[in-house]
């Protein structure tokens, strides 16, 4: 595919004008400004790069016509997206009657491409092969029933093999010189990070990308195709009609797995998602797709080692997670790669523990022989030890703390000072965290871990993600991405939208009918 036979973005933003003015002066739109928002989005969205990168994916000598242009193409299914359409066969059948979704979308009012076409991209972008994936979907799978254990509200599914969160942390170790592997990923991500992170990062909208603070979390996607698959054994003659046989899915990697929000079991997939939590959009910048039946602190360690690898020019400095990511394997890799931990401690690992003979609260702090919360004093660089005083000598900031209610305060220590304590990061990096769980400074970040919500609720909300109704998990997996790319797209009209709306505005006097 010769990427040279195809417009640059410059005349496809000229072709839009042009095409867009002459439908008004013909009197076939009534108004420029309606379509402000969508004309904006588009000149912004430059996916010159799309062709590079796909050009591996297409014959080097094609047989027939010239491919469709793949920038016009994804620029096309981004667009479709935004106008909130979800299904392939219907945003066709816009483009051939509305000749602006055609110019925006960069093609020819009069030739636009097929429902094939559509779907022939989409698999290309998956790194699909026809041949390969019709015998996947003929392969008989095991018929798992929907479990019938509820958990609680925001309880997580536990993982399936004990300890294997250690055990993956162990072998990322091991192996992080190793080359990065994405699979099937690996085309749609790198067109997410060039054409649209990238740019993000340049517009400064992803805040210093020096000192990154990340924040993940999983959600489950419902899917369209059954959980009960096609039935290919002769139990029904045999007069068995409930029976645990092999058979054929249209999704066949689709699990059961827990909703703990809304409580409920979804049969779908699992997106691991990180956030740029110092955005002010809360962009995405990384995601993997996975099972749904998958523990999410087991999704974190895989989503981190990629990540880290997927961007070496980033300098990740934190990470921001909720309690399913509480565990020491996770915070060991995390301090292998020089990033600070900021998670919600597991209810279920609460409890207090003796460390120099001291107890110490689930917030990591001290609790003196008089049964009072030490108070942190600093952290001693020299030695990397947090200090912690007593409570009766700080009592400016704890005023109840006094000789009366201190009934160890004449045995605990002869120094004026009060006692003293120090805890050592190394000896727990759960609790003995670099900034102290009970400091200001851990809450004041700690906050900005709902970007990661708010991310997700975007995707399932805005753009009805789940409205999709596709029935196979690369075509989740595409649908995942063009949300996430729609989400830098809205940014960058955010901070442009006055300069589009001045230049519609002057379209429409200079070429009134």
């Amino acid at each position: 595919m010769n990427v040279q036979n195809y417009p640059s973005h410059q005349q496809f933003q000229q072709n839009v004008k042009h095409g867009i003015t002459t439908l008004y002066a013909e009197g076939k739109i009534k108004s420029i400004t309606h379509y402000t928002e969508l004309i904006g989005k588009m000149f912004l969205s430059d996916l010159t790069d799309v062709r590079q990168l796909m050009t591996p994916h297409y014959s080097s000598k094609p047989r027939g016509s010239l491919p469709r242009d793949p920038a016009a193409m994804l620029r096309s299914l981004l667009l479709m997206k935004q106008t909130g359409e979800h299904s392939i066969t219907r945003w066709v059948q816009s483009l051939k009657n509305s000749d602006v979704y055609a110019t925006l979308s960069g093609f020819e009012p009069d030739n636009v491409p097929g429902i094939g076409t559509f779907y022939d991209f989409i698999s290309r972008l998956a790194g699909i092969d026809k041949q390969t994936e019709n015998q996947r979907r003929k392969k008989t799978v095991n018929f798992k029933r929907k479990p019938s254990k509820k958990l609680k509200q925001n309880q997580k599914l536990p993982p399936k093999h004990p300890d294997i969160v250690n055990k993956m942390v162990n072998r990322v170790i091991k192996y992080e010189n190793q080359p990065l592997h994405l699979g099937q990923q690996q085309l749609i991500l790198d067109i997410f990070s060039q054409c649209f992170v990238q740019p993000s990062a340049a517009k400064k909208l992803l805040g210093d990308t020096q000192k990154m603070i990340i924040s993940g979390d999983g959600t489950l996607i419902n899917t369209a195709a059954s959980p009960y698959g096609k039935k290919i054994c002769d139990c029904q003659s045999k007069g068995i009609y409930c029976c645990d046989c092999k058979r054929i899915f249209s999704d066949h990697n689709a699990r059961w797995g827990w909703d703990s929000y809304r409580e409920i079991y979804v049969y779908g997939h699992n997106f691991f998602e990180i956030v740029a939590s110092n955005s002010h959009y809360d962009l995405p910048i990384f995601f993997i797709k996975t099972q749904a039946q998958r523990h999410d602190g087991v999704s974190s360690v895989v989503a981190v080692d990629k990540i880290i690898k997927f961007y070496p020019h980033f300098k990740f400095i934190g990470f921001l997670g909720d309690s399913a990511m509480d565990n020491y394997g996770f915070y060991r890799l995390l301090n292998h790669h020089h990033i600070e931990p900021f998670i919600a401690l597991n209810e279920t690992k609460s409890g207090q523990f003796v460390y120099q003979k001291l107890h110490i609260d689930d917030n990591g702090s001290p609790i003196c022989p008089g049964r009072w919360q030490m108070i942190y004093a600093g952290f001693c660089p020299d030695r990397m030890r947090h200090k912690w005083r007593c409570p009766l000598k700080a009592q400016k900031s704890f005023p109840a703390v006094n000789k009366q209610t201190c009934q160890q305060f004449d045995y605990c220590t002869p120094s004026n000072y009060g006692r003293t304590f120090y805890t050592y990061q190394q000896d727990n990096v759960r609790l003995f965290t670099k900034t102290p769980r009970n400091s200001q400074q851990w809450k004041t970040i700690y906050k900005r871990r709902t970007a990661s919500e708010r991310s997700n609720k975007r995707k399932k909300i805005d753009y009805q993600l789940e409205h999709d109704r596709v029935r196979c998990d690369y075509q989740w997996m595409i649908r995942y991405a063009l949300a996430a790319m729609c989400q830098h797209i809205d940014a960058w009209y955010d901070i442009a939208k006055q300069q589009f709306i001045e230049l519609c505005l002057s379209w429409e006097q200079q070429n009134k009918p």
